[in-house]
């Protein structure tokens, strides 16, 4: 229940992100969003929606059952992590 409301509240904070971002001008650069979970399906979508919105940004979806998204966030190797538990230290 409780990893619910976490992924849910998740995913709702990534959606508000996007939306903000979209709506400013001269959106350039890279953003890679890292996970492994079901949120994939909902993520890809998101990602290609803003590409196509500002065609001067990319956004890479790195998502792999078997990675670790918030480790991957701590070494650099992405920007935002989308993980099913909180790290207190980020």
């Amino acid at each position: 229940m409780t990893a619910r409301l976490v992924l849910s509240l998740g995913l709702s904070l990534l959606s508000s992100c996007v939306i903000v971002l979209v709506a400013l001008a001269d959106v350039a650069g890279n953003l890679t969003i890292a996970g492994n979970g079901p949120e994939l399906t909902t993520i890809e979508p998101l990602a290609r929606a803003f590409e196509k919105a500002n065609p001067r940004a990319y956004l890479d979806v790195v998502w792999d059952g078997n990675s670790k998204p918030v480790e991957m966030v701590k070494s650099s190797q992405a920007h935002i992590a989308v993980a099913g538990t909180e790290a207190g230290d980020l």
